[in-house]
């Protein structure tokens, strides 16, 4: 019984983590995901390329997260997926929720600085108690 114990333990704390998966190991977004084709072009405003990656990990694994970009849906984002898109140098508001069921979730905001020139690289973890983050983050590059 001891045993069953510490096993579910380790279960349970296990569960509640994501983990960075690298550029070589994210598989692209299909086509059905992408809310927002524009995005993946650049234009004369959207000039920086940026790539999200979504971490993998049990929590959350069988709601698929929908991206918004300044209050337009962009991407539904699955464990181990990555987008790259394009936006304008500055400030962008990303707003992450869960695409069907809320889970008693509100949606998470971050304000995001899209560097010119820069690495505009993220990973879209998922922290228990805490909501969905979207973070800056070299652990995703190769």
């Amino acid at each position: 019984m001891k045993y069953l114990i510490v096993f579910v333990a380790t279960l349970v704390v296990a569960a509640c983590s994501t983990t960075p998966v690298s550029i070589s190991h994210a598989q692209l977004v299909p086509r059905s995901q992408v809310l927002a084709p524009a995005f993946q072009t650049p234009s004369s405003s959207r000039t920086e390329k940026v790539l999200l990656v979504r971490d993998k990990g049990f929590m959350g694994s069988l709601a698929r997260t929908l991206v918004a970009v300044d209050g337009r849906d962009i991407v539904i984002l699955k464990p181990s997926q990555q987008f790259v898109f394009f936006l304008s140098p500055g400030h962008h508001m990303f707003t992450v929720r869960h695409a069907k069921h809320s889970m008693g979730e509100p949606p998470a905001e971050s304000d995001i600085e899209i560097r010119p020139g820069d690495n505009n690289s993220f990973r879209l973890r998922l922290v228990s108690g805490d909501g969905p983050r979207i973070e800056r983050s070299a652990q995703i590059l190769d």
